[in-house]
């Protein structure tokens, strides 16, 4: 059913379907809520650029068996609170998230907290606002590897990140990659991403094409952990800083001017 000039659609009695495409539609109006009801054997559900601009609760609450979904260039601007619950909560296997070129501005507050196993949540491309609920996950999450979290051309400044960003994340041992690429970030606050960089070799922050100061006083942080662990810089990725250099040639000799 992709690309094709759908204005609405009903598959509900089609209830073996494994994956569902229906992206690049042009749907009259917002998908009824039960749109997927009766789809329980349902895995992979792509419904971009289907100008979606509202996530319902309703929506995927039948789905126990859905691990992919691909909501993005969708335009979505809301996402209602317990848009990922499902009822079927033991069993639901939700791992991989697109949710990437919309104008999501923030998340409800514990939005991820239901998935028993997120691999993969894309974020790239909206307007946040605020970061920290994107990283709550449920206490018994199962993880055999890194949850890949994309937040790449957000628009992300310093003071988006503050101590309480990454709290839920290290209390609970879950380890991310974090993609943070095309931002403007001037540098890596130490209050932070320091625990989230100490705690877990396994954490790793990609921060290329920001607005990097590398020598800015407030990452010479990172340059003393550095002196003391040489494989520390491994768990951050950045290409050349503002100043043309690169991070990983610094020393602290080059922060002579702070006090």
């Amino acid at each position: 059913m992709r690309n094709n000039r759908l204005t609405n659609f009903s598959i509900a009695t089609l209830d073996q379907l494994f994956m569902v495409d229906v992206s690049n539609n042009h749907f009259t109006t917002e998908l009824p809520p039960d749109s997927f009801i009766g789809l329980k054997q349902l895995q992979v559900l792509h419904a971009a650029n289907v100008g979606l601009k509202t996530l319902k609760k309703p929506y995927f609450s039948h789905l126990k068996n859905l691990r992919r979904l691909d909501l993005s260039g969708n335009g979505i601007e809301l996402v209602e609170v317990g848009a990922f619950t499902s009822e079927y909560d033991n069993n639901f296997e939700l791992r991989d998230i697109n949710l990437s070129h919309n104008r999501i501005r923030r998340l409800p507050e514990n939005i991820f907290l239901v998935l028993r196993q997120p691999e993969h949540i894309n974020l790239a491309d909206n307007r946040l606002e605020k970061v920290d609920e994107i990283f709550k996950f449920n206490r018994d999450m199962v993880q055999f590897s890194p949850v890949q979290i994309i937040l790449s051309n957000n628009s992300l400044r310093n003071d988006h990140f503050t101590a309480d960003t990454f709290k839920h994340l290290l209390a609970r041992q879950h380890y991310i990659e974090l993609d943070l690429s095309h931002n403007k970030l001037a540098w890596v606050s130490e209050a932070a991403f320091g625990k989230l960089l100490h705690e877990d070799s396994r954490n790793v922050v990609r921060l290329n094409h920001n607005l990097m100061q590398c020598t800015n006083c407030r990452n010479r942080w990172l340059i003393e952990r550095a002196a003391a662990n040489p494989n520390f810089l491994k768990t951050i990725s950045l290409d050349n800083c503002i100043e043309n250099k690169q991070l990983v040639d610094l020393k602290l000799s080059d922060f002579k001017h702070c006090n």
